[in-house]
C-alpha cells in the first residue's frame, strides 16, 4: 500500500513539473515577446583586386540577426574586417528566423543554385528547444552536409552556445535549455568528424563563459544577442572561417 502510495506520489510530481515547464515554455515564446525583422547579411564587402571567396549561410535567427539595429551588427559580417584583409568576400543567405535543422534540410538548401567556397549551418537551438534527441540531430545534419559538399569546398557547423543564459528562460526551463544546447553542440561536433571539409566551430566552448558572466548582452527580447553577444560569436567565429576559407588542407599538408 505504501509502495503505492509512493508511485502515486512519484508520478503526480511528475505530471505537476511537466505542466510547470509547458507553462514556462509557453510564458518565454508568448510574453510581451517583441517581433523583430529578419536583417539580411548579405552582399559583397572588400577590395575586387584580392582572391575572391564566397560564403553561403543556412540556418536560423542566430544568422539573421532579431533585435540588432543593422546587418552589419550580425556576427558574419563584424569579421569582415579580419577576412576582407586577405580576401574579397560575397555573402549570400538563405537563413530564416525560427528555421529548425529540418527546414535548412528541406527548403534552404534548394534556393542555392550555384557553388561557394564555404557553407556555414548555424541552426538547431530551435530543434533543442523543443526536445529533438541528439540522434536525430545527427541524422538531419549529416543529410545537410551531403547536399552541401556537393557545392561547397568546405562546410562549418556552428555548433551551439549556452541557450540556458538567456533572462528570458526561467528556471528550471533554463536548466533544461542548457543541457539540450550541450546535445546541440556535440551533434554538430560529431558530424563534422566524418569528413576533413567539415569544420566545427567551438562555440560551446568559446562562448559560455561570456554569456554566464557578462551583462548586458543581449537584445530587448531578453532572448537573442545584441550586438556586444554578436561581437562575441564573431571572435569565437573567426579563425574557424578563415581555416575554411583557406580552403581543404591537402595530405602534404597536414
Amino acid at each position: 500500500m505504501a509502495e503505492r502510495r509512493i508511485a502515486q506520489s512519484i508520478r503526480a510530481a511528475g505530471a505537476g513539473l511537466l505542466l510547470v515547464l509547458w507553462m514556462e515554455q509557453q510564458w518565454a515564446a508568448h510574453h510581451d515577446f517583441p517581433s523583430f525583422p529578419d536583417l539580411d547579411p548579405s552582399g559583397t564587402f572588400g577590395d575586387p583586386q584580392l582572391p575572391p571567396r564566397s560564403i553561403a549561410l543556412f540556418g536560423d535567427s542566430t544568422i539573421t540577426g532579431p533585435g540588432l539595429e543593422s546587418a552589419d551588427e550580425i556576427w558574419i559580417r563584424q569579421m569582415l574586417g579580419e577576412l576582407t584583409q586577405k580576401y574579397q568576400i560575397r555573402i549570400e543567405s538563405f537563413a530564416s528566423g525560427g528555421a529548425r535543422v529540418g527546414e535548412v534540410l528541406s527548403n534552404q538548401l534548394s534556393r542555392a543554385s550555384h557553388t561557394f567556397d564555404v557553407a556555414l549551418v548555424s541552426a538547431g537551438s530551435n530543434d533543442a528547444l523543443r526536445g529533438m534527441s541528439q540522434f536525430q540531430m545527427r541524422n538531419i545534419l549529416g543529410e545537410i552536409c551531403v547536399r552541401l559538399l556537393q557545392m561547397s569546398s568546405m562546410v562549418i557547423l556552428a555548433g551551439a552556445g549556452d541557450i540556458g543564459t538567456a533572462p528570458r528562460l526561467p528556471f528550471p526551463l533554463s536548466a533544461i535549455a542548457t543541457s539540450r544546447a550541450r546535445a546541440t553542440d556535440n551533434a554538430h561536433a560529431f558530424t563534422a568528424r566524418s569528413n576533413d571539409r567539415i569544420l566545427h566551430l567551438p562555440m560551446w566552448e568559446l562562448t559560455t563563459p561570456a554569456f554566464r558572466t557578462e551583462e548586458n548582452i543581449f537584445s530587448p527580447d531578453r532572448f537573442h544577442p545584441n550586438e556586444r553577444g554578436h561581437r562575441i560569436w564573431a571572435e569565437a567565429a573567426l579563425p574557424t572561417m578563415l581555416q575554411a576559407l583557406a580552403g581543404p588542407v591537402s595530405t602534404s599538408e597536414q
